[in-house]
């Protein structure tokens, strides 16, 4: 199929986009950002490849598909949004610099109770994960504990580097909160869960003051660019025998990342259901200004469905335009939108919030920032752990939806706070002679 029209304006949005979201890890390989764990590195890498990458290479195709007038809209949306998100970050760190951040408290934990709530968090994810297994029509909580595989992680980890004889009964906690996730690459092909993976290695190097080399975090990002574009393809591979797992599909379809032309959209891209429910926003008319998103709606959201039966049909919950489905856009494009497909946050949050969904943005990446710069504070275990909870939610944000994302800030955060509170050691307690003592006369920033 030969695909040649090309709209000149549209590849420009594109390109300007693709400069905005990758001017961080620019900024990192000239050295400018020092950091890998950036966050704005992260943000703006996956943004451009979840919302610019596949349209700015494969414009003509996706204009056989889609409006062009769609199109643009919506990059100009994920353009403003990423911007905002900037501005936020840029503003924390001008006020930090004219009002700096006062040294971190010496605040201890005790590592045995860290590991302690590690393991109950663990056991509490692991039965929640495999006693509602494939279950979608079960209790949301009992389904949504599962979450808490995150904090235990992150909590065992913290515990085995405050005290050495914990890394036996640390790797074991690890070992079982990682069944899940790797479960879900292992017999689905789950996106979401592999990043996070890859993410739960930053409490370790925030805690020894570390960071990989820069061409070793660059192989790294390449890889896992790779493997999260290619996973949804290996789940039709596996599925239907043409891999034997998970590792033999991505060793066949890894390489179609740079070798092969797509000659099809698929209906999971997520840029394709941004635009689609973008567009049917603007045909049908207003829906803007709810702003119950991040208000009314996760208050429904967390009310028991079996004691709340209505919930299900609130107009607080529909994210889509007019509460239009899969199905209704199939019928109004001709384009089939695949289960489990995401609009991204960046519709989710202007179908709710029209423009002011830049003021969110201009917030959260202003939250980012402080976030951030508490976990560089030497010893600073609490923000270390939170910090990682806030990059959940966030990656959830950007390539999901708002539901899912405070999902993941409620099991995340939560469970850390609570745990933080427990581990405390008061000033008088008397284990503390016995723990290791954490140096804060090191720089905050690496």
């Amino acid at each position: 199929m030969q695909f040649e029209f090309m709209d000149a304006s549209l590849t420009t949005l594109y390109f300007v986009t693709a400069v905005v979201c990758l001017a961080p890890l620019a900024c990192y390989l000239m050295r400018v950002i020092k950091d890998p764990f950036h966050p704005l590195i992260l943000f703006g890498t996956l943004i451009y490849f979840l919302t610019t990458h596949f349209p700015l290479f494969h414009e003509p195709m996706v204009l056989s598909y889609l409006d062009a007038s769609d199109l643009a809209r919506y990059q100009f949306v994920v353009l403003f949004g990423t911007l905002a998100l900037y501005a936020g970050w840029f503003i924390s760190s001008r006020r930090a610099r004219n009002r700096p951040i006062p040294e971190p408290h010496q605040i201890q934990y005790n590592p045995d109770r860290l590991i302690v709530a590690s393991i109950v968090l663990a056991i509490i994810s692991t039965i929640s994960f495999y006693g509602t297994y494939e279950d979608v029509s079960g209790s949301g909580y009992a389904r949504e504990l599962s979450y808490l595989w995150v904090p235990a992680v992150v909590l065992a980890t913290q515990a085995m580097l405050l005290e050495r004889k914990l890394l036996i009964p640390g790797v074991l906690v690890i070992l079982l909160a990682l069944s899940h996730p790797v479960d879900r690459f292992l017999f689905y092909g789950q996106r979401g869960d592999t990043i996070r993976m890859a993410i739960l290695t930053i409490p370790a190097y925030f805690f020894l003051r570390r960071r990989p080399k820069v061409w070793t975090t660059v192989a790294i990002m390449v890889l896992l660019t790779i493997v999260i574009s290619t996973l949804t393809t290996t789940r039709n591979m596996v599925r239907d025998g043409e891999a034997k797992n998970r590792f033999d599909a991505l060793w066949k379809a890894g390489p179609s990342f740079f070798t092969e032309n797509p000659t099809h959209l698929v209906g999971g891209e997520e840029f394709v259901y941004g635009t689609l429910a973008l567009g049917d926003l603007h045909q049908w008319g207003p829906y803007y200004g709810r702003f119950t998103a991040l208000t009314i709606a996760p208050l429904i959201h967390l009310l028991p469905h079996e004691l709340t039966p209505w919930k299900g049909d609130s107009p607080y919950l529909g994210m889509t335009p007019n509460g239009h489905t899969w199905n209704d856009f199939r019928q109004e494009y001709g384009l089939q939108i695949q289960g489990g497909s995401a609009p991204t946050g960046f519709t989710d949050l202007f179908c709710d919030q029209w423009w002011f969904s830049l003021i969110t943005w201009t917030l959260l990446g202003y939250a980012a920032h402080r976030c951030y710069v508490r976990a560089l504070q030497p010893g600073n275990l609490k923000w270390q752990g939170l910090f990682v909870g806030f990059i959940m939610g966030m990656i959830y944000l950007i390539t999901q939806e708002i539901y899912f994302s405070y999902l993941n800030f409620i099991f995340d955060m939560i469970p850390l706070l609570i745990a933080y509170r427990q581990a405390r050691i008061v000033v008088g307690d008397p284990t503390i002679a016995s723990l290791p003592q954490l140096s804060l006369s090191e720089s905050a920033i690496p």
